[in-house]
């Protein structure tokens, strides 16, 4: 990757993680914004770590896991109004199950390899059976 983008990357990140906190810590919701982000981030190394992949994650990869996991998943299932909720133990399973359908062929993940991942998994997923992104 050009260190350029590796650094507006992870600059990126950065901003995502303090807009969390925008309306500062007493703020409604603030709390389980950080929690959810928290829960995202930990199964991302627990699955990197499990499968041995700790370290080959590009920064733009990192971008991409983190937002949308936190934003698809933790977040919504941590909302007040969800009639469900994960624990990390079913998400770290389901962050394996991705990292393992990835085909890391130069060492290192990205973005795309992310995305591919998390398609060629999904059905094995427990989140699958949440029905969060399908029926009407």
């Amino acid at each position: 990757m050009d260190p350029v983008f590796d650094d507006i990357y992870r600059r990126q990140l950065e901003r995502y993680r303090r807009s969390q906190t925008v309306f500062g810590f007493g703020a409604p919701g603030v709390g389980r914004r950080l929690r959810a982000l928290v829960m995202a981030e930990n199964s991302i190394e627990y699955g990197l770590t499990k499968t041995g992949l700790q370290g080959a994650l590009r920064a733009d990869a990192r971008l991409c896991a983190v937002i949308n996991l936190h934003q698809l998943v933790t977040l919504p299932l941590s909302d007040p109004l969800a009639d469900d909720s994960i624990t990390q133990p079913e998400l770290d399973a389901d962050a394996v199950e991705v990292f393992r359908a990835i085909e890391n062929r130069d060492g290192y993940i990205s973005a795309a390899d992310i995305l591919r991942g998390t398609a060629n998994s999904l059905d094995k997923l427990s989140l699958k059976s949440r029905r969060l992104w399908d029926g009407k």
